[in-house]
């Protein structure tokens, strides 16, 4: 089984919120691998497309008084040990 990934699949999808709010709902992507970017706004990102293939998903974060909001299959385990809080524009 060939499980090396093209370099498009690599590229995170970017998604931004700048005093709004933003839904990617449905079957919208098959991507792994996502940066979002927000400012006084709401994201929802709806992950649980059967198009998506196994593995780990990766999300960078760049949140700023905002909020995001994950849609999972039940049984996902998320892994949060690399989120920090950089503390930045305190």
């Amino acid at each position: 089984m060939n499980t090396a990934q093209t370099p498009a699949a690599l590229t995170p999808v970017q998604i931004h919120a700048d005093h709004d709010s933003t839904k990617r709902l449905g079957t919208w992507t098959t991507a792994r691998a996502f940066q979002v970017r927000a400012r006084r706004g709401q994201v929802v990102i709806d992950l649980r497309s059967p198009q998506i293939p196994d593995g780990d998903i990766e999300i960078g974060l760049d949140l700023d008084h905002a909020t995001i909001k994950l849609l999972v299959a039940e049984e996902t385990v998320i892994d949060q040990w690399d989120l920090a809080w950089t503390g930045r524009g305190r």
